[in-house]
C-alpha cells in the first residue's frame, strides 16, 4: 500500500505514513453506522489458509509459533481491509472473511476476488519461501448475526455457504484461488478465470464446478455490463436531448458541466455511452475515465487512470511536454516512475497534492488544445479521497475551455462540490410503463408470455432497465411456468440483489423497521394499518414515511382512494423481505393477522386472499387451513381454476400440519376429492390421480367406507383421461356397484356420469347414452344430489352435454340437439366460464355432425380462445381436436395441421392421455393433404395400434377408416389394403353401434370397390 500524499510504501500493520505523517486512508462508507442486526445476507466469502502450518511451528514454543505466523495472518487481514471486506474469524493459521456485510454491496464479489489476489500478492511479498496461501471463495446467502459470549459479542456468520467455501480453500493448490460458480458469475468480466473440471468435495453429493482466479480483467465496468447484457435503448429521448442541449452551449471560450444522478441499474452509463457515440461522429474528442469500488482506498486512483487515458491517446508530443519540473515530477509520481527532484522531494503532503492536481488539470488542458471535447469520469461515489479535490477543479477548467464535463454518480454518495451552480444536475429515472414494455419485449423476442406475466415482470423491475434485463435473462434460464400470482414468486438475481440491500441497508436502523413491516404486509400498505401496527406516534410515522419515501424505497401512492404508500417496485419489497430471519417474519405476520382479524372490513372476500397469505406466514395452519379452503371455493365458483388449485393446495399442506386426530383425516379426505375435482377441471389430470388415491388411502386407513367410495369414484374419473379404457370400465362399474350400496345419491349420480365417459372413450356410444341418462333423470328429479365439490345444475350440464356427444356418434341428432339445448340454458344461465367452454365443446361437435363446418369452425375457435384466457385446460385438448376436424373438412389443411399438434401437446401437457389417440388420426390426415403421405401412413398406423392395444373401439374405427382414405389414392395394390382396413372398420362399428363411423365407412367402401377390378365383390 501506498502512501495518498507521498506515495511512501507501507507495511500492511502501519497507521500513519513514515515518509510524511498522513494517516491512513480507508474507504468509510462500508463501515456499519449502528449494531448490525441479525438478518439473512447474500455475501461472498473469504477463506484463506496457510499451507502445511502445522510444519511451520513444529517444535516451537507458544510465543514463537504466533510470531512465526504472525506476519502472514497481518497481510491477510489488510488485503481483506484493503477491499472492504471484514474478517469475521482469525483462525491460527488463516481467516474466514466476508464481503457485502454489515453493509451490502453489489461489487462484493469482484472485491473478494481483488483481495483474495491481493492477499496471495502480500504473502509472497514477505520473502519467506516457506510461507504459501491457498484461497477459496464463494458467493451465497448467511445468517449474519451478532453473536455475545462470556467474554465478548462478535459479529459472525453461519450456515452452508461456509462449509462450501471451506472445501474449495482445501481443494486448491498453493498460491491458487478457487471460487464457486456463484462467485465466478458476480464476478466475470472484472476478474480473469479459468475453468476447471469439477470435483468431487467432502459433503457434496456431485462434483462441484471450480473456477480458478487468475487475474484482473482489462475491461471497464461499462464494458463488462455492456458484454453481459446490451439491450435496446429506449425512452431516453427527453435525457438525450438536455445533454444535446448541453453541448450546443459549448464554445471555443466555454464549456459546460453535467452530473447524471441516478440509482444503480437505472441506465446512466448507458446514456452518457449512446450520447458520447453521436459526439464521436460530430467530430469530438473524447476522454473516459471511471472510478472503480477495488480502487477507492488507493489514493490517485482515478487521476491516475485519467491521465494514462490521455497520454495514450496518439498525440504529437507526450501529455508533460513543455510542463513545469514540479508537474512533471508530481506526474512520475503518479504514475509510480522514480522521481529525482530536489523541490518535490521537499514538499510537504498538502503542496504535493496541490501540485498533482495542477498537473493533471494542465495535462487535460494541453489534450483539449481548442477543440471541442467531452471528458467523461463515471460513477464519482467511488472516487478515491485524494483524487477529489483534482476532480473538483476540473469544472473551472470547463468553464474557459470548449469542454463538456460529464459526470455520472449514484444519488446517495455524490461528492457535495456537484450541487453547486456551475453544474448541471440531471436526474434519471426508471423508464416509464410505455418504454418499460417496449423494452420487456425487445429483450424476450420470441420468447411469448401470457399477459399476466408480463405485467408481473414490469412490476416486479419497475422500469430499472437492469433489472428488467437481469429478470429477463433467468426467465429464459427457468420458463414462464415458474411464476405465478403469489407475491414471492419470481427470485431476485444475485446480480441485482446487492444493488438492492445496499440502498436498503443506508437507511436508519427505526426506518428500515418500517420498511420491514410494510415488506411483510405486502406490495401496498394503508397508513391507518402501518400506524397500528408500528405503534408509533402520528407524527413519528409520518417523518419515518417520508425518509423512505425520499430514498424512493415506499414511496406515496397518491391516485389510490385511501391514503396509502407502495414499494417502488416489487423487487425492493422482496429483498427487504428476504433478508428477515424466520422467527422475525413469523412475528410480524402473527402480529399483522390479528390485526386484520380485529378489522371487520378484512371479512369481505377480497380480503380473505389476505387473511390466508398472513396466516401461512405466521404458521396459524387452522386458520391457515380454514381462509385457503373458503378461497378456494370462492374461486372454484367463478371459474378462476388456477387460483382454486393453489388454495386448495395451500389448505391441504396446513391441514396436514395440524395434529393427526379423526377429524383433521376426514377433513383431509374430503380435502383432497373436493380438491382433486377442481384440478380435474384445471387439466391438472396428473395431480388429480394423485390426490384421488391418497384420499382412497387415507379413506381405508381409518376404516371411512363412504368417503372411500368418493375417492374411488374421484379415482375412477381420473383413470378415463389417464390410463385404458377397460381400466376405467372397469373401475367405474365398482365405484356404481359401491354407490349404489352405500345409497349415496350424489356420488352415484357422479359414477354413472364417470362410467358413461369410460364408455364413450372406449367407443360404446351406446352404453355410454344409456349411463349419462340415467344419471340425467334422476338428476331432473324431485330431490336431485350432486357430491360434495360439485352443484346438481353443474353436473347435469356435463351429463347433457356427454349426452349430445354420445348422441352425434351414434348418427342421432334430434336426441343429440335436444340434450345440447338443455346444457346451453344452464350455461347460459350460470355464466361460468367452465360451463360455457363446456357447452361450447358438446356444440362444435353437434355442429360438426350435422355438417355446419364453418359455424362449428367459428364457435369452436372462441371456445379455445375463452378456455386458454380462462384457463380451462382440460377441454383445450378436446376442442383443439374438433377445431382440427372442422379445418379438414373445410379443406384448411395447414391450419389443421397446426391446431393438431397443438390439440397433441395440450393433451400431454394435461395428461389427457386417453385422446391422444384420436388426435394422432386427424393429424394423419391433415399430414396426407398437406403432401407427406408417408408420415401420414406412419401416424394413422401408430394410432391405429395404440386403440387397439388399449381399447379405443370407437378411434380403431376411425385410424382404420382413415387409413383406407389415405391408402385409395396409391397403387391398386393399395385399394385392396384399403377394403380391407374398412371391413374391419365397419365391423367395429357395428359392434359399438358406432352409425356415423359404420356410414362413412360403408361409403367410402362402396367407393373403393366400384372403382376397382373387384366389382364382384359388390355383388
Amino acid at each position: 500500500m501506498l502512501c495518498h500524499a507521498c506515495r511512501t510504501a507501507m507495511q500492511a500493520e502501519d497507521r500513519f505514513c513514515a515518509g510524511c505523517g498522513a494517516p491512513v486512508q480507508r474507504p468509510s462508507h462500508r463501515l456499519p453506522a449502528e449494531t448490525p442486526a441479525s438478518e439473512l445476507k447474500y455475501v461472498t466469502l473469504l477463506r484463506a489458509d496457510l499451507v502445511n502450518s502445522t510444519g511451520l511451528v513444529a517444535g516451537l514454543g507458544p510465543e514463537q509459533a504466533v510470531a512465526r505466523v504472525a506476519p502472514s495472518l497481518a497481510a491477510m487481514a489488510e488485503a481483506v481491509r484493503q477491499f472492504g471486506g471484514i474478517v469475521a474469524k482469525e483462525l491460527g493459521d488463516g481467516l474466514l472473511a466476508v464481503f457485502g456485510a454489515p453493509r451490502a454491496d453489489d461489487h462484493h464479489a469482484t472485491l473478494a476476488c481483488h483481495a483474495a489476489i491481493d492477499l496471495v500478492r502480500r504473502i509472497g511479498n514477505l520473502g519467506d519461501d516457506a510461507l504459501q496461501v491457498r484461497v477459496g471463495l464463494h458467493s451465497g446467502v448467511v445468517v449474519a448475526r451478532v453473536s455475545t459470549t462470556e467474554f465478548s459479542s462478535v459479529y459472525d456468520f453461519v450456515g452452508p455457504a461456509l462449509i462450501l467455501v471451506e472445501r474449495l480453500q482445501a481443494a486448491a493448490e498453493p498460491g491458487r484461488i478457487y471460487a464457486s460458480a456463484a462467485c465466478r458469475d458476480l464476478a466475470e468480466g472484472y476478474i480473469a478465470f479459468d475453468c476447471l473440471t469439477p470435483r468431487p468435495l467432502k459433503g457434496f453429493p456431485d462434483p462441484v464446478p471450480l473456477f480458478r482466479a487468475a487475474g484482473i480483467g482489462a475491461l471497464s465496468s461499462w464494458r463488462v455490463r455492456a458484454a453481459r447484457t446490451l439491450s435496446r435503448f429506449v425512452g431516453r429521448a427527453s435525457e438525450i436531448a438536455a445533454l444535446a442541449q448541453a453541448a450546443a452551449t459549448v464554445s471555443t471560450e466555454a464549456g459546460q458541466t453535467v452530473a447524471l444522478i441516478g440509482d444503480p441499474g437505472v441506465g446512466k452509463s448507458r446514456l452518457v455511452h449512446e450520447f458520447l457515440h453521436g459526439l464521436r461522429e460530430e467530430g469530438w474528442r473524447v476522454i473516459e475515465a471511471e472510478c472503480s469500488p477495488t480502487a477507492e482506498a488507493f489514493p490517485y486512483a482515478l487521476l491516475e487512470s485519467l491521465v494514462g487515458t490521455v497520454a495514450a491517446a496518439p498525440v504529437a508530443e507526450p501529455p508533460d511536454a513543455g510542463l513545469p519540473p514540479l508537474w512533471r515530477a508530481a506526474l512520475d509520481a503518479l504514475r509510480d516512475l522514480p522521481v529525482d527532484d530536489a523541490e518535490w522531494n521537499a514538499l510537504e503532503p498538502r503542496p504535493r497534492a496541490r501540485a498533482t492536481a495542477d498537473a493533471c488539470r494542465a495535462v487535460i488542458e494541453k489534450a483539449i488544445g481548442g477543440k471541442r471535447t467531452v471528458l467523461l469520469i463515471e460513477d464519482l461515489q467511488w472516487l478515491d479521497a485524494a483524487s477529489n479535490e483534482a476532480v473538483e477543479t476540473l469544472i473551472s477548467l470547463a468553464a474557459r475551455q470548449p469542454l463538456l464535463l460529464l459526470f455520472t454518480s449514484r444519488p446517495h454518495a455524490a461528492p457535495a462540490w456537484l450541487g453547486g451552480r456551475n453544474a448541471l444536475q440531471l436526474r434519471l429515472r426508471p423508464l416509464d410503463d410505455g418504454a418499460a414494455r417496449t423494452l420487456l419485449e425487445a429483450l424476450l423476442g420470441r420468447f411469448v408470455l401470457v399477459p399476466a406475466v408480463t405485467r408481473r415482470l414490469l412490476r416486479h423491475a419497475g422500469g430499472v432497465p437492469l433489472f428488467l434485463e437481469e429478470l429477463c435473462r433467468q426467465l429464459r434460464e427457468t420458463g414462464a411456468g415458474a411464476l405465478d400470482q403469489s407475491f414471492d414468486a419470481l427470485a431476485v438475481p444475485a446480480t441485482i440483489q446487492g444493488v438492492i440491500a445496499a440502498r436498503i441497508d443506508r437507511l436508519a436502523k427505526p426506518d428500515r423497521a418500517l420498511l420491514q413491516l410494510a415488506a411483510a404486509l405486502g406490495p401496498r400498505s394503508t397508513v391507518g394499518v402501518l400506524r397500528g401496527l408500528a405503534a408509533l406516534p402520528e407524527e413519528l410515522l409520518r417523518q419515518r414515511l417520508r425518509a423512505l419515501d425520499a430514498a424512493e424505497l415506499l414511496v406515496e401512492a397518491s391516485l389510490l382512494p385511501s391514503h396509502a404508500y407502495e414499494f417502488s417496485h416489487d423487487l425492493i419489497r422482496q429483498v427487504t423481505y428476504d433478508a428477515m430471519l424466520e422467527p422475525v417474519r413469523v412475528q410480524l405476520h402473527q402480529e399483522i393477522l390479528a390485526a386484520l382479524e380485529a378489522d371487520a372490513e378484512a371479512r369481505i372476500e377480497d380480503q380473505i386472499a389476505m387473511l390466508c397469505h398472513h396466516a401461512v406466514r405466521a404458521k396459524e395452519w387452522q386458520k391457515s387451513y380454514r381462509y385457503a379452503h373458503s378461497m378456494a371455493q370462492k374461486c372454484l365458483a367463478r371459474s378462476a381454476l388456477s387460483d382454486a388449485v393453489n388454495y386448495f393446495e395451500i389448505a391441504m399442506d396446513a391441514l396436514d400440519r395440524i395434529s393427526t386426530s379423526r377429524e383433521r383425516e376426514e377433513r383431509a379426505i374430503d380435502l383432497r376429492v373436493e380438491g382433486g375435482l377442481a384440478c380435474a377441471r384445471f387439466g391438472r389430470v396428473d395431480r388429480l390421480l394423485e390426490l384421488a388415491e391418497e384420499a382412497e388411502q387415507r379413506a381405508a386407513a381409518i376404516g371411512d367406507g363412504p368417503r372411500r367410495v368418493a375417492a374411488l369414484a374421484v379415482l375412477a374419473g381420473a383413470m378415463n383421461f389417464y390410463r385404458n379404457p377397460l381400466a376405467a370400465i372397469t373401475a367405474g362399474e365398482q365405484v356404481l356397484l359401491q354407490a349404489e350400496e352405500l345409497g349415496d345419491f350424489g356420488w352415484l349420480n357422479y359414477a354413472e356420469y364417470i362410467l358413461g365417459q369410460a364408455y364413450f372413450v372406449a367407443g360404446r356410444g351406446r352404453d355410454a347414452e344409456r349411463m349419462f341418462g340415467r344419471a340425467h333423470a334422476r338428476l331432473s328429479g324431485p330431490a336431485p344430489r350432486a357430491p360434495a365439490g360439485m352443484t346438481v345444475r353443474g353436473l347435469m350440464l356435463l351429463c347433457c352435454m356427454m349426452k349430445c356427444a354420445a348422441h352425434i356418434t351414434l348418427g342421432e341428432l334430434e336426441p343429440a340437439g335436444f340434450f345440447q339445448q338443455r346444457a346451453q340454458e344452464i350455461a347460459t344461465d350460470s355464466q361460468r366460464p367452465y360451463d360455457l367452454v363446456a357447452v361450447a365443446y358438446s356444440g362444435g361437435m353437434y355442429l360438426l355432425g350435422r355438417g355446419d363446418f364453418a359455424e362449428a369452425q367459428a364457435r369452436l375457435e372462441a371456445a379455445l380462445d375463452l378456455a386458454q384466457l380462462r384457463d380451462v385446460r382440460l377441454f383445450m385438448p378436446v376442442i383443439a381436436l374438433q377445431l382440427g376436424i372442422a379445418y379438414l373438412e373445410l379443406g384448411l389443411f395447414e391450419q389443421a395441421r397446426h391446431i393438431l399438434r397443438r390439440a397433441k401437446s395440450e393433451a400431454e401437457g394435461v395428461g389427457h392421455a386417453t385422446v391422444v389417440p384420436s388426435i394422432l388420426t386427424h393429424l394423419a390426415l391433415a399430414v396426407y393433404h398437406c403432401g407427406k403421405v408417408r408420415a401420414a401412413l406412419h401416424l394413422v398406423r401408430a394410432a391405429r395400434n395404440i386403440a387397439r392395444q388399449q381399447g379405443f373401439a370407437g378411434v380403431e374405427a376411425e385410424a382404420l377408416f382413415f387409413e383406407a382414405k389415405i391408402m385409395v389414392s396409391r397403387l391398386p395394390s393399395d385399394r385392396r389394403h384399403a377394403i380391407s382396413c374398412l371391413h374391419q372398420s365397419i365391423t367395429i362399428a357395428s359392434r359399438i353401434e358406432a352409425n356415423e363411423q359404420r356410414r362413412k365407412s360403408a361409403a367410402l367402401l362402396r367407393q373403393v370397390i366400384e372403382s376397382s377390378d373387384q366389382f364382384h365383390v359388390a355383388v
